[in-house]
């Protein structure tokens, strides 16, 4: 099993920068990732988005929203202003990986995402927390994860709580490491995940070990 370098990851990339009051998602992939994978769609819904200096909250967002960094061929990527935000140091971040389930019971639409949107099912299965779509290109095997649910015993939406180093001065990513290793990991038999079921719980488990903390270059 091997690991490769940060060049060579996806990069899903959190940055601050007091003066500038704003924090922001965007994403990179480097060529040889995709002469192991083919990925066609990546799209998460994160939200509740929290801001911590020494257990004091500086900043909260509790609206979601789709992040969908891959497109077929297409990157992108998003922003959004932070208003009163103080000087302070932060020292830790904590964010929600899919939709919580007091979120699903709130009125539809009233969380930022709209009930047309792609990542919602239905109002029996709810949101869908994380979408995955491409192609081995060794085996040339698709694989597709439409990884969600609300409801016990499915519940798979994960909070994401990461501590920030200090010296950084509020300047700092938060990566996620879309890479060999992990896609090794979810797609595995079956190669198809489309409603809430145990799989889902256990390959949105694996996604939480995928971020990390790092100085903004």
């Amino acid at each position: 099993m091997f690991r490769w370098t940060i060049s060579l990851l996806l990069l899903f990339v959190i940055r601050h920068n007091c003066s500038a009051q704003t924090y922001g998602f965007a994403a990179e992939m480097d060529t040889a990732f995709s002469n192991h994978f083919s990925c066609d769609e990546l799209k998460m819904i994160i939200g509740e988005v929290q801001l911590y200096s020494k257990g004091k909250l500086l900043y909260h967002d509790s609206n979601y929203t789709v992040w969908n960094p891959i497109h077929r061929n297409k990157r992108s990527s998003i922003s959004t202003h932070i208003s009163d935000f103080t000087e302070e140091i932060i020292d830790s971040i904590t964010f929600q990986l899919g939709v919580d389930s007091v979120s699903h019971y709130a009125e539809i639409g009233s969380i930022g995402i709209l009930p047309n949107s792609d990542m919602y099912w239905s109002w029996q299965s709810g949101y869908i927390h994380f979408k995955l779509e491409g192609k081995d290109n060794s085996s040339h095997q698709k694989y597709q994860y439409h990884l969600g649910g609300f409801q016990s015993p499915f519940r798979c939406d994960q909070k994401i709580g990461l501590a920030v180093d200090t010296s950084l001065h509020n300047h700092f990513q938060i990566i996620f490491h879309l890479d060999a290793p992990l896609l090794q990991e979810i797609t595995t038999v079956p190669y198809k995940i489309m409603s809430p079921s145990q799989m889902s719980v256990n390959k949105m488990r694996v996604l939480v070990h995928q971020f990390e903390v790092k100085a903004y270059d």
